[in-house]
């Protein structure tokens, strides 16, 4: 897969069209139009042979924002670049977003209650070590 460095409203179209092609994007990631561009610092898109399968951006204090993946093994290798391009911390919503990030090195360091029309718990976590990357 190749990684690329693209502009931010490029990054927020690809996000825009993932989540409205695949629903499971939709669920898993913040809402594209609920991103500000002026937040974030770097954004990225990974494909595989002419075929997008993932994207992420950077904030400017570290945080993963709206990773997606739409192939196997993409999400692993999208978030090995990302602590490569200084990540250190995310948040996700649900029990196994959190048991997946926990594989590759993220710990929790705080947890809210679902709330609204959310029914998974969001954890906030940090980079402690990289065990798969």
């Amino acid at each position: 897969m190749y990684i690329t460095r693209i502009n931010k409203q490029a990054w927020l179209t690809a996000l825009t069209l993932a989540q409205i092609g695949y629903p499971y994007v939709a669920a898993m990631t913040t809402p594209a139009s609920d991103i500000e561009a002026d937040s974030l610092a770097k954004c990225f898109i990974g494909d595989d042979w002419k075929v997008c399968s993932g994207g992420y951006a950077l904030s400017k204090e570290g945080e993963i924002i709206g990773l997606y993946s739409l192939s196997k093994g993409s999400g692993k290798l999208l978030v090995a670049h990302a602590i490569q391009m200084g990540a250190f911390k995310l948040n996700c919503a649900g029990v196994r977003l959190r048991d997946y990030y926990s594989k590759l090195g993220f710990a929790v360091y705080k947890e809210e209650e679902p709330t609204g029309d959310y029914t998974e718990s969001l954890y906030y976590m940090k980079l402690e070590k990289c065990y798969e990357c």
